[in-house]
C-alpha cells in the first residue's frame, strides 16, 4: 500500500498512470544499467556505444508504448465495474458485468454483480413490506398511508391520527 499511496500523491485520479509509471520504470532500469555499464567499462568505441544506445532506447520506447496500451486495455474491466457501481447508485440500474474467470478482476466483477443484485432484492423486499399489510399481504389502502392527522380518501380519520391512551389499565386517566 505504500507504493500505491506514494503514486497517489503524484497521480491522484488515475490508476492507469500509476501502473504505467511502474512499467516505465521497470523497463528503463535495465536500459540505464546497460548505458552505465557501457560508459564505465570502456570496451566500446564512442560511435558503437551511441549506436547501441539508440537501438536499445528505440526498442525500449516501442516496448513501453505497447505495454502501456496493453495495460490500458487490461484496465477496461475496472472502468466497467466503476461505471456499473455509479449507474446503480445514480439510476438504480443493475449491472450485468461479464464473468471473466477466476483471477482478481473476475472475482471482483462477480462480487459486484452478486452484491448489487442482493442489495436490490433487499430493497425490493423492503419496499414491498412497506406497501403491503403484514397480516394479509394485500396492498394497504391509501388512507392508511395518508399519514398522521390527515383524512383518507373516504373522509375517515386515519388510525395513525388517533391519540394513544395515556396511562395504563386501572389508572384513572386511562378510564376517562
Amino acid at each position: 500500500m505504500r507504493l500505491y499511496r506514494g503514486l497517489a500523491r503524484v497521480f491522484p485520479r488515475s490508476f492507469s498512470a500509476k501502473l504505467m509509471t511502474v512499467v516505465f520504470i521497470g523497463v528503463h532500469v535495465p536500459l540505464l544499467g546497460l548505458l552505465l555499464w557501457m560508459a564505465v567499462s570502456g570496451h566500446y568505441q564512442r560511435d558503437t556505444m551511441w549506436t547501441v544506445v539508440g537501438v536499445v532506447l528505440g526498442a525500449t520506447l516501442v516496448g513501453t508504448a505497447m505495454a502501456m496500451m496493453a495495460l490500458y486495455r487490461l484496465m477496461a474491466p475496472l472502468r466497467q465495474a466503476a461505471d456499473a457501481l455509479e449507474a446503480y447508485y445514480d439510476e438504480q440500474r443493475l449491472p450485468h458485468l461479464p464473468d471473466l474467470g477466476h483471477d482478481e478482476i473476475g472475482r471482483l466483477l462477480r462480487s459486484i454483480n452478486r452484491n448489487l443484485h442482493g442489495v436490490d432484492a433487499g430493497l425490493r423486499d423492503l419496499r414491498r413490506s412497506v406497501l403491503l399489510d403484514p397480516l394479509t399481504q394485500c396492498a394497504e389502502p391509501a388512507w392508511l398511508r395518508a399519514g398522521p392527522g390527515r383524512l383518507g380518501a373516504a373522509g375517515a380519520i386515519a388510525p395513525t391520527a388517533i391519540e394513544p391512551v395515556r396511562g395504563g389499565p386501572g389508572q384513572p386517566q386511562a378510564d376517562q
